[in-house]
């Protein structure tokens, strides 16, 4: 599903003219136009939210211009390797993304006949140019040659037609995420049914402060726009559940996990630099313990615990994920296991959590 549109290109490149020739066939349709610009503050984060919560939107400059632009003028764009590649390949696979050029003196003459105040020197221009270029170096990119007399009907033809197929070519190289230290904003907890999640998290809760707990019950409309859309806006938060159960679950009862290679590994990303997974996996007789007397509709057959615990494990093994693995039948694994969390996150501990029993989930 094409979300929306990004045009992008130096000044002088034609954006504006191709702006409004999309907008006036698609503003019947509902589309509107954005313009993105910079802003000061956490840049990946204010992409990110406009990406993944907008649609039908045209955008007038997306992160790519703020790469260009920042790289050449503040020395930074602001965002790490693995944000930067995160974005590349959520824009790309989901959003129509246009290259306005145009040759060096034509660029010259549009930036001479104008009478306002222009954002960049008439010699940056070819540089400017060439860094978009190198940027949007890539087969999901549509060109636009601006100097055409007739390449203005041509690229509307063809974003129109483009866009009542719903075709866009899939093939994206995944993103290789940099080993950096990122801040991390929320906690996923993993794990069967029975398995404690629910008594970890209200633990978790009274030891942290400000954060609070939500539920990600399984959904089958658009499950990775769903995750992603809650993790990027999750901060503070505590998930019981994730997509891992989607995966797991979703092979074991649906005939497959919901997402593709490609969303697989954008989740995945995101959750390895933005949060901490905690899986919990007491021994499988607690766990059917736990199943075969709880009073609540039961999701599976005590009969399958044994390869529902192995397919977190799996799962989060080949995620390559870092996580912490607690018993919640010990007290004691559950304590490390919260303080070390807690000392992650530099939050302060509000309880002193005097229990006298194994905890039950």
């Amino acid at each position: 599903m094409i979300k929306g549109i990004i045009i992008e290109g130096s000044d002088c490149s034609g954006k504006t003219t191709l702006v409004r020739a999309l907008k006036s066939p698609l503003s019947h349709s509902g589309w509107d136009v954005a313009d993105l610009g910079h802003k000061d503050g956490n840049q990946f984060d204010r992409y990110m939210d406009q990406y993944v919560n907008s649609n039908k939107v045209i955008f007038d400059r997306g992160h790519f211009s703020e790469v260009v632009y920042g790289d050449l003028w503040r020395g930074s764009h602001g965002m790490s390797e693995w944000e930067r590649l995160f974005l590349d390949e959520y824009a790309l696979n989901n959003f129509l993304v246009i290259f306005a050029n145009a040759p060096e003196k034509i660029l010259q003459e549009r930036y001479n006949s104008r009478s306002y105040g222009q954002i960049i020197e008439e010699n940056e221009l070819a540089i400017v140019q060439s860094r978009f270029a190198a940027v949007l170096n890539h087969p999901n990119v549509l060109n636009y040659d601006s100097s055409s007399s007739t390449a203005l009907d041509a690229i509307v033809e063809k974003v129109l037609s483009l866009l009542n197929s719903q075709g866009l070519n899939k093939e994206i190289v995944k993103a290789q995420a940099a080993p950096i230290q990122n801040e991390k904003k929320f906690i996923l907890l993993e794990g069967a049914n029975g398995s404690g999640k629910s008594t970890l998290s209200k633990l978790l809760k009274i030891s942290m402060v400000g954060w609070s707990v939500k539920t990600l019950d399984y959904k089958p409309e658009a499950p990775f726009e769903r995750y992603l859309k809650e993790y990027s806006t999750g901060s503070g938060m505590i998930f019981d559940r994730g997509h891992f159960s989607e995966i797991v679950y979703g092979n074991l009862f649906r005939n497959g996990k919901h997402f593709s290679d490609l969303e697989l590994n954008l989740l995945n990303t995101y959750v390895k630099n933005r949060g901490i997974v905690i899986l919990c996996d007491p021994a499988l007789d607690v766990l059917t313990s736990r199943v075969t007397t709880a009073s609540y509709a039961k999701h599976i057959h005590e009969s399958r615990l044994d390869s529902v615990k192995a397919g977190f494990k799996t799962a989060l093994e080949q995620s390559q994920i870092p996580y912490y693995v607690v018993d919640t039948s010990k007290k004691e694994n559950v304590e490390e296991v919260i303080a070390a969390v807690t000392a992650d996150l530099s939050v302060q501990s509000y309880s002193a959590m005097g229990w006298d029993k194994p905890l039950k989930g």
